[in-house]
């Protein structure tokens, strides 16, 4: 008898030890994937971009800015005024397919002139709202609103901008922002002429504004060493794109953007690094 229940004993503790230690497994498997999916889930995810389609959305972007034409003589002027002949930035969205403007506004723009140049200023409006024909009436509103007026009120009109969520629309959004006030430039204003590039092919269309500059095979070269293509990851509610841009003054600029990833999609932080100088050596 006494030996009976010693077997009866060693069994319940060897049965009662599996059990524990099947309890113990599960617990470590479940913690194991828990925490396999926080680190997933915290891992930045990275979206391909269609560089075709990107290549075509700067040359889109370049062709209906050439629609523009030249700076019309009434905005010559200090105080300069338009009279609603001028060129329509809301052609943008027709190739700016990924984005659309706030439902109740549309994207419009003032003239700003001065001794030194001249450059259109966009802004966002209720569509209900009588357009602001000229740079002092929208400066003298943005003053009452923040009056530490500064070039970051060029970019709010960002903020009503929408997104279909995708990685392309991401992308339009910076070509909005960089190219989006490259018409009717006068004088000092050319010096914002960045172009952006998508693959070694854009390379191609940079070409010298200037017969006295000089843009050496040597130069071309060497950037074509460079990692041209537009690069983003997605990482919770933050976009991070990376942008290479050529400028006459400055040469191959990589560009990357912190981009609020739900609306409205502030540019939270730009950050710019030099890969290759160049400087065309022409001042205005």
């Amino acid at each position: 008898m006494a030996t009976q229940r010693g077997a009866c004993r060693i069994w319940w503790i060897r049965f009662v030890t599996i059990g524990l230690g099947m309890i113990l497994c599960f617990c470590l498997l479940s913690s194991c994937c828990i925490l396999f999916q926080k680190v997933e889930t915290d891992r930045p995810s990275t979206n391909p971009l269609q560089i075709d389609q990107l290549e075509a959305d700067v040359a889109q972007m370049t062709s209906v800015l050439g629609t523009a034409g030249p700076l019309p003589r009434h905005l010559q002027q200090a105080d300069a005024r338009k009279n609603g002949s001028e060129f329509d930035v809301n052609q943008f969205f027709t190739v700016l397919k990924h984005l659309s403007m706030q439902s109740g506004y549309a994207l419009d723009y003032v003239y700003r002139f001065d001794g030194m140049g001249g450059s259109p200023v966009l802004y966002a409006r209720p569509t209900n709202q009588v357009p602001y024909n000229s740079y002092a009436n929208l400066e003298a509103v943005w003053q009452t609103e923040s009056p530490t007026t500064s070039k970051d009120q060029y970019d709010r009109y960002l903020e009503f901008v929408q997104l279909d969520g995708t990685p392309e629309a991401f992308f339009q959004l910076v070509v909005l922002r960089t190219m989006g006030r490259q018409f009717y430039q006068y004088w000092h204003a050319g010096y914002n002429d960045a172009q952006i590039l998508t693959n070694l092919q854009s390379l191609d269309q940079i070409q010298p504004m200037f017969p006295e500059e000089k843009l050496t095979a040597g130069l071309m070269e060497k950037a074509r060493a460079l990692s041209i293509e537009p690069q983003i990851q997605f990482q919770g509610d933050r976009v991070t794109l990376q942008v290479m841009i050529f400028t006459h003054w400055g040469g191959f600029i990589q560009e990357t953007y912190t981009i609020a990833g739900v609306f409205p999609h502030r540019i939270l932080n730009q950050t710019n690094e030099t890969l290759l100088e160049y400087n065309c050596g022409v001042s205005f």
